[in-house]
């Protein structure tokens, strides 16, 4: 197949830095482009809920902000309750 594109000037310079670095043709570099992200597009698919279209991950500002536990939203109550001390200026309400 044929591709006609025009480059933005980043993603230029970034294709002929591709090509020195590994002697590549340009359709060697999209080739391999296209199979990455389609690895990536369709393991988003596998674990997402469906709700969002393909793409829309990699847009989320908040994907890698905050670094902690693998499973903080299963274990929040227990983290929270060994994060709280005299120091930290949280305290326990009473019921």
């Amino acid at each position: 197949m044929n591709i006609e594109a025009t480059l933005g000037k980043e993603h230029a310079k970034k294709l002929l830095s591709i090509q020195k670095q590994t002697g590549q043709t340009v359709g060697e570099v999209l080739n391999q482009a296209i199979d990455i992200y389609y690895q990536e597009v369709q393991l988003h698919r596998q674990t997402s809920d469906q709700t969002s279209s393909p793409g829309e991950f990699s847009k989320d500002s908040l994907i890698g902000l905050f670094a902690g536990s693998p499973d903080l939203a299963a274990l929040s109550e227990e983290i929270l309750q060994q994060e709280i001390s005299t120091a930290s200026g949280f305290t326990w309400k009473k019921p």
